[in-house]
């Protein structure tokens, strides 16, 4: 009788995220299914004897399931490199025990001592075997998570429309540049700008159109920069070109040629081609100004660009 209580309570113990995640991987191993992010997630609730997830609650995009996936696969790697420790320590142990206590010094002494060294070494064997097996299972889906969460966080930071960084991922490239800028003692220069006449265009042409002015004004704009350069979509159709290592005369040449290219480039539409024009406004960092001062001295020269007829380049 004790010792069915004893089972109960043994069966009745909570499982470690540890223990989850290792039998979803070997249900996954033993079903010969891909460790895919969707597969994965429904294996873990399943072992962790949570309902199945719908089918939203199984896309890779879920921040949350992705970090409780990473560190369920963190703690079984650190339990598996544990528990190989353990058993190394236990051969160490084992061995010490068996010299002390072998005679082999005879014949038959030795006999039993190299019998009992060959299974201590078989058992070694066979636990350095199973975690490498593990571990090396959990470090695949590790990677692949890992993958899955940066490449999350990237999407994250990319306008949907346009393709474009968003105003998020525009203001941390920023204050990187800006740091890098003022450690280095090289200039730094950013630029904002528009479509003249936006609205005219949603009006006369529909919503759909000016979303296709947005997409075609970010390649051209790609097409005339570096690969040092970058295009942010700053709100509506305010887009911010971010220049390191430009000082303000070197970003006026470049963000005026972007205007000449985009003024040559015309837009097929159903009706014919649509032409389109940007104003823009040029700051360059100096002294310990922070990020919203620099970019509103773009805006500020954004707006005189506008007021002196539009389709132009200022400085601020």
């Amino acid at each position: 009788m004790v010792a069915k209580t004893q089972m109960s309570a043994q069966a009745a113990a909570p499982k470690s995220p540890a223990d989850i995640a290792r039998m979803a991987l070997t249900t996954l191993a033993q079903s010969a299914l891909p460790p895919t992010p969707e597969n994965y997630v429904r294996e873990y609730r399943r072992a962790s004897g949570q309902p199945d997830a719908t089918v939203d609650e199984l896309q890779p995009s879920s921040a949350s399931e992705n970090t409780e996936t990473l560190l369920s696969l963190v703690e079984t790697i650190a339990q598996t490199t544990t528990g190989l420790t353990d058993g190394i320590d236990r051969f160490g142990g084992d061995l010490k025990t068996l010299v002390g206590a072998v005679d082999s010094s005879s014949p038959e002494g030795a006999r039993v001592m190299v019998e009992k060294l060959t299974a201590l070494g078989l058992t070694l064997q066979k636990n350095v075997e199973e975690s490498r097996l593990e571990l090396d299972t959990t470090r695949k889906r590790l990677d692949q998570v890992t993958a899955e969460l940066e490449s999350s966080r990237a999407q994250a930071r990319i306008d949907p429309l346009t393709g474009s960084i968003n105003r998020r991922g525009m203001e941390e490239i920023i204050g990187r540049e800006m740091a890098r800028a003022r450690r280095a003692k090289t200039p730094f220069s950013l630029a904002i700008l528009d479509i003249d006449h936006f609205k005219r265009v949603n009006d006369e042409y529909g919503h759909d159109t000016g979303d296709r002015a947005l997409v075609h004004l970010v390649t051209v704009l790609k097409a005339g920069l570096r690969d040092t350069d970058v295009v942010c979509r700053y709100g509506g159709e305010e887009f911010a070109v971010i220049l390191p290592g430009s000082g303000v005369q070197g970003a006026l040449f470049v963000v005026d040629r972007l205007r000449a290219m985009v003024e040559k480039a015309s837009l097929p539409i159903a009706s014919g081609t649509l032409q389109i024009c940007i104003s823009a406004g040029v700051a360059e960092l100096t002294g310990d100004e922070d990020r919203n001062t620099l970019l509103k001295r773009a805006d500020t020269a954004l707006y005189a660009a506008k007021r002196a007829g539009r389709n132009r380049v200022y400085s601020g």
